[in-house]
C-alpha cells in the first residue's frame, strides 16, 4: 500500500471516529466498536504481506485510533471538567449518569470512562477483530494441522 493511500485511510478512520463520537453526542459508544473498522484495515491493506506486516499495521491503525479518539474526549471534557472544579457549574446538572452516590465522583468517573477507558476498549476490539480473523483464516496456517 502506498503512503497516500495509507495516509487516506488513516484520515477517514479519524473522520469515522469524530462523526461516531458526534453521533453519541461526546460519549465514545460507537467509536468503542469503530475499533472493528481499524481491525479491517489492517487486515485488508495486509492482503499480499505477511503476520509480521498484519501485526505492525493493526497497532498503528488500532493505535492511532485509539490516540485521536483521546485527544477528542480530552478536547471534550476540557471546558466542562475546569468549570466544574472552579466551582463554576454544579455536576449534579451537568447532564452526565450518576455512577456512583455523589455527583461530584460521578462527574470524574464518568470523565475517567470517557478519557481513558473508551480508547483502550477500542484499541481493544481492533486487536480482536484481527485476532478472530487470524483464528478463522487459512492463510496464516500452518501444514498439518487443523
Amino acid at each position: 500500500m502506498t503512503r497516500t493511500r495509507e495516509t487516506i485511510l488513516i484520515v477517514a478512520l479519524c473522520l469515522g471516529n469524530l462523526f461516531l463520537t458526534g453521533m453519541g453526542m461526546g460519549v465514545p459508544v460507537f467509536t468503542i466498536f469503530w475499533g472493528v473498522a481499524a481491525g479491517l484495515a489492517a487486515i485488508l491493506a495486509t492482503r499480499r504481506e505477511g503476520l509480521a506486516g498484519l501485526v505492525k499495521k493493526t497497532w498503528l491503525y488500532a493505535g492511532i485510533l485509539a490516540c485521536f479518539t483521546f485527544l477528542t474526549e480530552v478536547a471534550l471534557m476540557t471546558g466542562p471538567s475546569i468549570a466544574i472544579a472552579r466551582g463554576k457549574i454544579d455536576p449534579a446538572n451537568f447532564g452526565h449518569p450518576f455512577i456512583l452516590y455523589d455527583p461530584l465522583l460521578s462527574f470524574w468517573a464518568f470523565v475517567f470512562v470517557e478519557i481513558i477507558v473508551a480508547p483502550v476498549l477500542e484499541l481493544f476490539v481492533a486487536i480482536a477483530t484481527v485476532f478472530v480473523y487470524l483464528s478463522l483464516s487459512r492463510r496464516f496456517r500452518q501444514p498439518g494441522r487443523d
